[in-house]
């Protein structure tokens, strides 16, 4: 991983950040800073993953990377919005 990287928190998949900084070595075990649009905060290198930047709502939904049934509602009501989704 590097700064500037896009990822995804593994136990809260609807959140996207990009790392900022250095990660802090703590204990031998890195965390680094994910800054979000809010926010920023730390997290275990291991609670990471990186966003491969071709991600699809239908790779997405294979992989079962929706935190919570209203992020997917959420992604479905925008796609039907912007035209990408078939009846």
């Amino acid at each position: 991983m590097k700064p500037g990287q896009r990822v995804r928190i593994k136990s809260a998949p609807d959140r996207v950040g990009v790392l900022a900084g250095e990660p802090q070595v703590i204990g031998g075990k890195n965390r680094w800073t994910v800054q979000f649009p809010d926010s920023s905060q730390r997290f275990p290198e291991k609670n990471l993953e990186p966003i491969d930047e071709n991600e699809t709502i239908e790779t997405l939904l294979a992989s079962g990377k929706y935190g919570e049934v209203k992020n997917l509602r959420s992604a479905i009501t925008h796609a039907r919005l912007t035209g990408r989704l078939a009846d």
